[in-house]
């Protein structure tokens, strides 16, 4: 079944058809859950030239970072999962991409797309580790800005293709409570449109950060954020795991 409700968008009253069938909402799923697993533009010439140049890392490097990755049974065991993305892309974008001279990246490792319904939400880690905790510290501090919410919605917006196009609305800052560790959340919201359909979608990234390791986690949904209940916890668990001895 499908219904019709009219909605402001961009100051003109338009129709959206909402559709509750899954059929009609794999193709937005799809572009969804790729914009959530790629939210640094890793499709970009500038992202592709950053990522060709990045060091493969060390056994140990990447063994940590891999460490720091959830796990679907740590999300919930009635989660399904796809394969990870071959490479990881890396955590700045062309919008917003502070100097990281002197920091030497050591490992990165990127989770499986994980998905609770076909609605959402959409889960995806990325973590990387430098050669030191200093640095470490050195490259949270640098990326860990309100301007690296640039990076999410561009995230978002890298998402279109295959007949879907997205649009962000809105930017905002996540408040999340004391993790133990570095920690920094956006949200940006928008729509996913394509012919006769449109869709609300929320694009949620959580970064966190200490000793060696920074890690990012994506939330991707339709219709209406992640549940807090879920991004709290799977943070609170991304925290404890970087910040075992």
């Amino acid at each position: 079944m499908s219904g019709c409700a009219a909605i402001l968008y961009n100051g003109q009253v338009i129709l959206r058809r909402t559709l509750t069938r899954v059929a009609s909402t794999a193709t937005i799923a799809g572009a969804l859950l790729l914009a959530g697993a790629a939210l640094a533009l890793a499709g970009t010439p500038a992202a592709r030239a950053a990522v060709a140049g990045a060091s493969k890392g060390t056994l140990a490097g990447n063994a940590l970072a891999r460490s720091a990755l959830l796990t679907r049974l740590e999300i919930g065991s009635s989660w399904s999962q796809s394969p990870p993305p071959k490479a990881v892309p890396p955590l700045t974008c062309p919008a917003f991409s502070p100097s990281l001279r002197g920091e030497h990246q050591i490992g990165a490792a990127i989770s499986p797309r994980f998905q609770g319904s076909s609605s959402g939400p959409f889960v995806s880690q990325a973590a990387y580790v430098y050669a030191t905790a200093a640095q470490g510290t050195a490259v949270a501090r640098a990326l860990m800005r309100a301007a690296l919410g640039r990076c999410i919605a561009s995230g978002l917006l890298a998402g279109s293709g295959g007949g879907v196009t997205f649009a962000v609305s809105r930017r905002q800052s996540i408040v999340l409570p004391e993790l133990g560790v570095a920690a920094v959340g956006f949200r940006v919201t928008g729509t996913a449109s394509q012919p006769y359909q449109l869709t609300d979608v929320d694009l949620d990234a959580i970064v966190l950060a200490h000793g060696q390791t920074v890690t990012e986690v994506s939330f991707a949904t339709f219709y209406a954020p992640a549940p807090r209940s879920l991004e709290l916890r799977l943070a609170r668990r991304i925290a404890k795991q970087i910040a075992a001895p």
